[in-house]
């Protein structure tokens, strides 16, 4: 007689809510727009993708994108821009960002908020790339050196990001290959940079070998040559700019350099010849730097499309 196949059971893990604390994702929010000073530690631990429900990560969206431009995070100016992205109702309307304020949770503790959503999200990005793992393996095509191979560099950024001991500036982004990633990194490149020329702080030496990428942040290297000063002119800033320009890998277009560019300088609301005559100073001390790849014409590249 035959013998009789029986289905394997169903794991009951694959049938649970993936990890998330809807409770901490809240609380940020809320100590946000009680107290803007908790923002910039929350944005060097999480992006709006660690968010688990849609609503909360449209609107931590929305709060980097005020961040950016250097504008205040408030009910007035989150409800104005959700209102103007069409995302205000998405989330609950202006009633549900009242009831984040009403939470009042406690500001101290944002950080350590942060820390629980981003462990969270660290758990479901391994989930998804279990899934990935065995959605290959089970359809059998290839050949199992090429399912390693992309089980393992799902897996490594997720390591790299979470207990691995970091990335210079130019590994990092040469292990970024989707579009949207660079581009994203980019711009938590120059958030940081602007941060630090804000607090008045000066690296003499600012190329990309003392740029550290670990647990989601960027750190500073060679701290012997940075330097705390009164004021931090144009110039000094453009130096710093120059020097990450020259040095930075190829791996960064130069549209990429662009958008860089015009992300460290968001909310300066610089008319465009300033712009461009601040960015064309920067190609020419990159130039003197290394004069492999900037030989072209700026004007031609200015003119080139590229979105934000």
């Amino acid at each position: 007689m035959p013998e009789t196949l029986h289905p394997a059971p169903k794991d009951p893990a694959f049938h649970k809510l993936p990890p998330q604390s809807i409770e901490a994702e809240e609380s940020i929010l809320s100590a946000i727009l009680i107290d803007n000073s908790t923002l910039m530690d929350i944005l060097e631990i999480l992006s709006a993708d660690d968010f688990y429900k849609t609503a909360h990560k449209i609107t931590f969206a929305a709060i980097e994108t005020l961040y950016a431009k250097s504008e205040p995070v408030d009910l007035v100016t989150l409800s104005n821009i959700l209102r103007e992205k069409d995302e205000l109702e998405k989330i609950g309307g202006a009633a549900y960002l009242s009831s984040m304020v009403d939470a009042l949770p406690d500001v101290a503790n944002a950080g350590h908020y942060g820390e629980i959503v981003h462990d969270k999200s660290v758990k479901r990005r391994l989930i998804v790339a279990a899934q990935r793992i065995l959605t290959t393996c089970s359809m059998d095509h290839g050949e199992a050196r090429e399912a390693v191979e992309s089980a393992q560099r799902d897996v490594y950024h997720i390591a790299e990001d979470t207990l691995g001991g970091g990335l210079l500036l130019n590994d990092y982004l040469s292990s970024l290959t989707a579009g949207d990633e660079k581009r994203l990194a980019l711009q938590r490149l120059a958030r940081w940079i602007r941060h630090i020329h804000s607090r008045q702080i000066w690296q003499r030496d600012f190329k990309s070998r003392n740029v550290l990428f670990h647990n989601g942040r960027y750190h500073m290297l060679d701290l012997d040559s940075v330097r705390l000063e009164p004021r931090i002119g144009t110039a000094r800033r453009m130096m710093n700019l120059a020097q990450l320009n020259a040095s930075v890998s190829n791996a960064i277009t130069l549209k990429d350099r662009l958008r860089f560019f015009h992300f460290y300088i968001a909310g300066a609301r610089w008319p465009r010849n300033r712009r461009r005559a601040a960015y064309q100073k920067i190609w020419e001390i990159s130039r003197g730097k290394n004069t492999a790849g900037y030989d072209l014409d700026l004007d031609k590249l200015f003119k080139s499309k590229f979105s934000n």
